[in-house]
């Protein structure tokens, strides 16, 4: 499993590279070439990352003898 902050790591470099894009900056071939390798792998980041958070968030509702019952 990938560390935490590695991916984080990953969508800072994204960003970034977006930054510079927008911006007109750097080599823009190059530039492109990266965002778009990067691009699929900052999607599956984020889908993961919201899925961590979803499931932290059904397991406090467990916790909750009132939401536990709805469930």
């Amino acid at each position: 499993m990938i560390a935490e902050d590695t991916l984080q790591q990953i969508i800072q470099r994204f960003e970034f590279i977006e930054a510079q894009m927008s911006e007109g900056l750097g080599d823009i071939a190059k530039l492109a070439k990266e965002y778009s390798d990067l691009r699929p792998v900052v999607e599956e980041v984020r889908a993961y990352q919201t899925l961590l958070r979803d499931i932290s968030d059904a397991e406090s509702m467990m916790d909750d003898p009132d939401m536990r019952e709805l469930a």
